[in-house]
């Protein structure tokens, strides 16, 4: 949940600490700690300086946050809305949206991206009519970790493509010295 929704959920559940954004937050939380960290830091160099004018650092930050949360995450799931609009979704039958080189036609259109709806879908389609342990709190017992989706989900696959992304680096050093050399 965004601050502007809430602003308590900036120092509940013990989110004061948590004001350095990690690759493990989503982009909301994000948001949420960068602006924790200006509210911070604005209080502190308040208090170290005696100068008020700091008290504009989070005004400013909250606004870029803001502005970022309501313009970018938003063009963002609606670019990947319409990007897996277009795509293959799971099924009961195909949980995990692999292809099937036998029955699946040539034209076939690649799997969706893996966003939070899709992965929550996959779950749905996978744990249909799946008997499960009372004791499997962490959902773990039931054999999914054997359950993957395939890296190319194309028919035929996109080889080629991938090796002139990984090898076709472009002129170096090596080929030619000129690029190297520093300009005076």
């Amino acid at each position: 949940m965004f601050w502007t929704n809430n602003l308590s959920i900036l120092f509940n559940n013990n989110n004061y600490l948590k004001f350095f954004p990690n690759a493990e937050m989503t982009t909301v939380e994000k948001l949420n700690s960068i602006f924790r960290l200006s509210i911070y830091l604005g209080i502190a160099l308040v208090l170290s300086s005696n100068n008020y004018k700091f008290f504009f650092l989070p005004i400013v930050i909250g606004v870029l946050t803001y502005v970022i949360n309501n313009n970018y995450l938003t063009k963002v799931d609606t670019f990947f809305q319409k990007y897996n609009d277009e795509r293959t979704k799971p099924t009961f039958n195909n949980p995990f949206m692999n292809p099937n080189l036998i029955t699946d036609e040539r034209t076939r259109q690649p799997a969706c991206k893996p966003t939070e709806d899709i992965k929550e879908e996959i779950e749905d389609k996978f744990n249909t009519n799946l008997y499960r342990d009372v004791g499997d709190v962490y959902n773990k017992s039931h054999g999914q970790l054997n359950f993957h989706t395939v890296p190319s989900t194309t028919i035929p696959n996109e080889q080629t493509k991938f090796a002139n992304w990984l090898y076709k680096t472009g002129p170096t050093c090596k080929e030619r010295t000129l690029d190297c050399t520093t300009q005076w």
